[in-house]
């Protein structure tokens, strides 16, 4: 039941490294995550003309990463309001040299109504879906205090879990 739609690059794009990062969307149900690689505006602007991202109605997503890490390059205004994410994970790490994410592009989140998660703060993340949508919210391993390996494995079948 789980779809899975190449979005971005097309054979035909040039430009850096960085915006022909693969952009991939999964369909579950009534959710879409989107996982946007390293694209920054460049690769934004193609994604939008390709996937119709100036329509009335967006393109909503339960879940995206953040693209560029949350750099200032990258998570345009446009971009935002055509998918309208829910949550937004921000792969950067904790005290990086570049600031990742800036404070700016996570204000952006926030104006359209996402939940932030910060690899580098939150640590590894789970979020579960079925096909109605997001089961609850996301679990934080280093919130939940444990190592993210300890549940990797049938979770469910763990009897020495505190």
């Amino acid at each position: 039941g789980v779809r899975f739609s190449f979005l971005h690059p097309a054979a035909h794009d040039l430009g850096s490294e960085n915006d022909s990062s693969c952009v991939l969307l999964v369909h579950f149900g009534d959710s879409r995550a989107l996982l946007t690689g390293d694209i920054e505006r460049l690769g934004e602007a193609r994604l939008l003309a390709r996937v119709g991202g100036g329509t009335d109605d967006g393109l909503p997503v339960t879940l995206m990463s953040a693209p560029h890490h949350g750099s200032r390059t990258s998570s345009g205004e446009a971009l935002l309001r055509a998918f309208a994410p829910a949550h937004v994970v921000f792969p950067a790490g904790a005290g990086n040299r570049y600031g990742f994410p800036h404070e700016s592009v996570q204000m952006r989140y926030k104006a359209v109504g996402a939940v932030t998660h910060v690899t580098g703060r939150d640590g590894a993340l789970r979020f579960e879906f079925d096909a109605a949508g997001l089961v609850r919210a996301p679990v934080s391993w280093r919130g939940a205090g444990r190592r993210f390996w300890h549940d990797l494995v049938e979770p469910e079948r763990r009897s020495d879990r505190p």
